[in-house]
């Protein structure tokens, strides 16, 4: 096939479904053990399937394909293992609202037919999950795609709990929670959302029990909890208290009496009244304080969030809300409400469902983190395990070391992982093994009803879907895995939870590097969620602008560990820059059909314009390589766009066009077919189609042997696993990059003067003046005319030591350079002038009637804040065109 049979258009849908199925047929990414090759592994945080993924996830795709590439065309056995979560919590509520809308729940359904009907759920939404990846160009091994309940992901899950259970790390006790009444689970501290809200602080005065004429004030936010008060605590050494401790005070609204007790760790003698209620059975810190000075608890707040039948009768079946207003009513007609202030606080809400958590004391199944922690922050603080950016260091074994608290495990839903624990008919634990016990025996026994946190699954990750516990030989290969790609939320509750997993199991750390990616934001500025209904589908985009086009932006910009908003402006750009790319390499296979694919370049034979382009070759080589050490890809791309656009396109081909058509046919070429060559391979971790298709279609037609290039192990037929490109030390060349810029200097000068006079863009001008008195600048620019006629549009150009005085010109300087352009013949200065004159008028006309309005006080002071802004807007603008077109004028 003749490469003119190229379209003149990219169609991206084609293309991107075409090469999506070849890479496919073929297995390209689906690696096999070689364990004399150097390995590169990653494991894809797997998406939740609650839905289809959203532009946040379409970065991190971006950014691990682009290293998964750019190690597979350097040799590497590159592994990047995809799958799925089964996400606990938030699946069964998305499950649970599909049935509401059917009229349906899952107690109707039971719970063997509410997990059948979330299983259909997964199948359906584990599919969009792959072909989304797929369409975006994600070269995973989805052969060996795994999701964290399937048969042998579940086998490692018991074989954890019951090894953690045996060894006294995993326990059951009767411990505070966070309790989400909404979803009815128990949720970890990592899934409470704390956010500054507007709210009321009530003071309440508890009487002495010996002289109800003395009070002692409390102030709360949550009055409802009174009725489950324990103590009032005021610290020891209070002077205004000491002398009351172990005494007791009435609780208001109830017939109890409760004491004083001395407690420096929460009453704190500055703040308020230096004395706390304390209500263990619904507060983390007076959980504690409870347990130091042997105190009762007193549940009186029941899993809807209700008040339960420990509380008085008059409350009983409350809702919280509801409880509150009648208890703050109750305070004030006895006497005992004192004031009450407006006061920001911070409810925990469930990540999930938004519902305000409840504290409640429950029997759990927990994890000892003093166990588990040490090893794992060793790792992060002796550089085992490296965060990038670095900042994120601390963040990310922060949890590790600061204030750790056991891990709650178990969860109230039915999709999950079972415990695997069995209890007899007195409710003691009967049995827990990795296998179901005997029929006969389970008969008289009960299994746990709750699940497993789902991060207690996803903990296992890097290592479980390599077939752990089995010692595979993906396992001996590919793990420790080399790169964790993730967002910066989830470095506590998903990256230090493997980091202590994989220590405990296999004794190493579960990745060496973790690269915190941006947060792709809404145009707005939030945060993308796919059960809130702000995630961007970026098959969308992709259908709009192309995969290329997404994958470069998001590349461009999510390495900067910041929140980045959205924005389709860069889709544009990545579009345009596409086409620029097919455009200049389709010119170009037209100029090689008959190019000697043998031809070296010779650089001895090279012009100035040659060697300046094969260094700037050589520094974006050198960049996209170090891309993939130190995920530089900001740099990457912007080199890329630099070099292809602006270097390669706007200038070298331009000069290079005349040059084809004469004796430096040949060497031009070779050097069109390296560069084309050389910036394809570069560009391929970040466009992978657009490029695929111009090397593998294009230049290959042309080279068939271009697959066994810079030391392959085999004849690459196509770019994805062709090798990463050499470029020779020898084309670094500062000197020709420096003369390059003065030429190209000029050449910016002589434009800019073009534009400034309305010279249109394709006019030829007779000639132009360049004078220097610098010999050796004289003869830099006298050796490079051709570079003023290709890129500056002249007929002819006039190097000479000084620019002769011109009257009718155009005048400017370029470092020493005069810069001189005769106008006769370009335009007619009169008619020109004429023009100029009119349209200054009208600006001025324009400016007149904005300023007469901004200078009424009524307009400024009647009209939305909007509107004014907007006129000062078109005011500036207008000056500033006023400005180039006096200074147009001038010139002529």
């Amino acid at each position: 096939m003749s490469v003119l049979n190229l379209p003149t258009r990219f169609d991206y849908t084609t293309i991107e479904q075409k090469w999506t199925a070849i890479w496919d047929e073929n297995m390209y990414f689906h690696p096999q053990v070689e364990p004399h090759k150097k390995p590169f592994s990653i494991a894809f945080p797997p998406p939740n399937v609650t839905g289809i993924l959203h532009m946040g996830h379409a970065a991190n795709i971006s950014v691990q394909d682009a290293l998964v590439r750019g190690k597979r065309m350097q040799g590497y056995n590159t592994l990047w293992t995809v799958g799925a979560d089964h996400a606990g919590i938030g699946t069964q509520v998305m499950v649970e609202r599909l049935l509401k809308s059917e009229g349906t729940s899952r107690q109707e359904l039971g719970r063997e037919g509410f997990l059948e009907r979330t299983w259909q759920w997964k199948s359906d939404y584990e599919a969009r999950i792959h072909e989304q990846m797929k369409h975006m160009g994600a070269s995973g091994d989805f052969r060996r795609a795994r999701f964290t309940m399937d048969e042998g992901y579940s086998r490692a899950i018991r074989k954890v709990f019951v090894e953690w259970y045996n060894a006294g790390i995993i326990y059951r006790d009767n411990r505070l929670v966070n309790w989400d009444p909404a979803s009815q689970t128990v949720l970890s501290d990592l899934e409470v959302e704390s956010k500054e809200e507007a709210g009321h602080l009530w003071h309440i005065r508890y009487p002495l029990s010996e002289d109800p004429d003395t009070f002692i004030t409390v102030a709360t936010t949550r009055p409802e909890t009174l009725v489950g008060d324990m103590a009032v605590a005021v610290h020891p050494e209070d002077e205004r208290y000491k002398h009351l401790l172990g005494k007791t005070v009435d609780l208001p609204l109830t017939d109890r009496k409760i004491p004083i007790v001395g407690d420096a760790e929460v009453a704190d003698p500055a703040f308020g009244s230096g004395a706390v209620k304390i209500t263990p059975a619904h507060d983390f810190n007076d959980w504690e304080c409870g347990k130091r000075n042997d105190l009762e608890v007193m549940q009186v707040i029941d899993l809807n969030a209700c008040m339960n039948t420990n509380a008085p009768v008059k409350y009983q079946g409350m809702k919280v809300n509801a409880a509150r207003q009648a208890i703050v009513e109750d305070l004030d007609a006895g006497g005992f409400l004192v004031k009450v202030e407006d006061h920001t606080f911070l409810p925990g809400r469930s990540e999930r469902t938004g519902a305000i958590v409840q504290p409640l004391p429950l029997v759990q199944w927990w994890v000892d983190m003093k166990r588990l922690a040490g090893p794992a922050r060793d790792a992060v603080r002796e550089g085992r395990i490296r965060y990038v950016p670095e900042r994120f260091t601390d963040e990310g074994v922060e949890w590790l070391e600061k204030d750790i608290r056991d891990w709650c495990i178990s969860r109230q839903l039915w999709w999950g992982h079972q415990i695997p624990v069995w209890y007899d008919a007195e409710g003691n634990i009967a049995y827990v093994g990795t296998e179901d016990p005997d029929p006969e025996q389970a008969k008289a026994w009960t299994r746990d009803e709750d699940v497993l946190d789902t991060w207690f699954s996803s903990a296992l990750w890097p290592f479980a879907t390599l077939g752990w516990p089995e010692q595979t030989p993906e396992l001996a290969q590919f793990y420790p895995t080399s790169v964790l790609s993730t967002a910066r939320d989830i470095l506590k509750l998903w990256v230090a939870r493997m980091n202590f997993s994989s220590h405990y199991f296999l004794n190493t750390v579960p990745f060496e590097q973790v690269l915190v990616h941006a947060t792709i934001l809404t145009h707005d500025g939030k945060r993308m969620s796919k059960s809130k209904g702000t995630g961007i589908d970026p098959l969308e985009m992709a259908q709009q602008y192309g995969v290329d086009a997404c994958r470069f932006w998001l590349s461009e910009v999510s390495m900067s560990g910041q929140s980045v908003r959205f924005s389709e402006e860069k889709l544009q750009n990545g579009q345009h820059f596409v086409t620029k790319i097919w455009n200049a390499c389709r010119f170009m296979l037209m100029n090689l059909e008959d190019f000697d694919p043998s031809t070296v370049i010779n650089l001895e034979k090279t012009t100035l314009v040659d060697r300046w382009i094969l260094s700037r070759l050589k520094t974006l080589h050198t960049a996209v390589s170090q891309s993939l050490v130190d995920f530089s890809f900001p740099q990457a791309t912007k080199q890329l766009y630099t070099f292809i656009w602006n270097d390669f396109c706007d200038w070298y081909l331009e000069i290079a066009k005349p040059r084809l058509q004469g004796e430096e046919r040949e060497q031009v070429q070779a050097i069109l077919f390296t560069c084309m060559d050389t910036m394809l391979r570069l560009l391929h971790p970040f466009m992978p189609f657009v490029s695929e298709e111009l090397w593998s279609e294009g230049l290959r037609k042309i080279d068939p042997q271009l697959g066994s290039r810079f030391g392959a192990e085999t004849d690459a037929e196509h770019l994805t696993v062709a090798a990463w490109p050499e470029v020779p030390e020898s084309y670094t060349d500062s000197s020709s990059e420096d003369k390059m810029e003065v030429l190209m200097d000029a050449v910016r000068v002589l434009r800019n003067l073009r534009a400034e006079i309305g010279v249109p863009a394709n006019k030829l001008a007779e000639a132009a003046y360049l004078g220097t008195t610098d010999t050796d600048l004289r003869r830099l620019l006298q050796d490079n005319e051709g570079v003023f006629l290709a890129l500056a549009k002249l007929k002819q150009v006039h190097i000479q030591a000084e620019a002769p005085d011109i009257e009718q010109a155009a005048h400017g300087m370029s470092q020493n350079i005069q810069v001189t352009l005769p106008l006769a013949g370009l335009i007619d200065l009169d008619k020109e002038k004429e023009r100029l004159q009119r349209e200054i008028a009208k600006l001025e006309k324009d400016m007149m009637g904005l300023t007469q309005r901004l200078n009424n006080p009524k307009f400024v002071e009647r009209a939305p804040e909007a509107v004014v802004t907007e006129a000062n807007s078109q005011l500036a603008e207008l000056g500033f065109q006023k400005q180039t077109l006096e200074t147009r004028l001038e010139a002529l």
